[in-house]
């Protein structure tokens, strides 16, 4: 084979190898196959992955670490953590540790909304419940819109502050 075919061969491979690694990056970077959502994505997305990744915990390390893991500061994201009921009664709650152990069915917010008895009538469809809270980055009373679904007698919420 004379020299110059055989560069032009090199060249060539070079090139091939070159695009499938750009191909491969861009696979990489758009996320192909990826359906995990971010604090970018619509916030209705975003909560009610945080939600699927909780239950998804629980089923994968069991309730102990779950619970552990939810109760831990480390587990809130901004403005956005989850929390876990169990007939009725707030069980985890990262952002407001002072009601663990308090009935959640009997809370109302400042306009009188009964939001609690929603949050744990929750169903493993899920459910939206919006109502009025002290939001854990300015500590002002403001809306919120939560997702909660009920699994394995417990229920799993989220959600943000509009």
């Amino acid at each position: 084979m004379n020299p110059m075919r055989l560069k032009l061969r090199l060249h060539l491979k070079r090139l091939a190898v070159a695009s499938a690694a750009g191909l491969l990056a861009a696979v990489l970077i758009s996320g192909c196959g990826d359906d995990r959502a971010s604090v970018g994505s619509p916030p209705q997305e975003y909560t009610k992955y945080l939600v699927q990744q909780a239950i998804d915990r629980y089923e994968a390390e069991g309730r102990e670490a779950t619970f552990d893991y939810y109760q831990s500061p480390d587990s809130i994201d901004g403005s956005w953590y989850v929390y876990i009921l169990e007939d009725g009664i707030s069980v985890v709650n990262a952002n407001r540790p002072d009601i663990v152990g308090t009935s959640t069915a009997e809370r109302s917010d400042v306009n009188g909304k009964p939001y609690g008895r929603e949050l744990a009538a929750a169903t493993e469809d899920g459910v939206w419940v919006d109502y009025y809270f002290t939001h854990p980055v300015t500590g002002d009373v403001t809306e919120k819109r939560a997702w909660a679904v009920a699994h394995d007698g417990l229920v799993f919420g989220s959600g943000w502050y509009p």
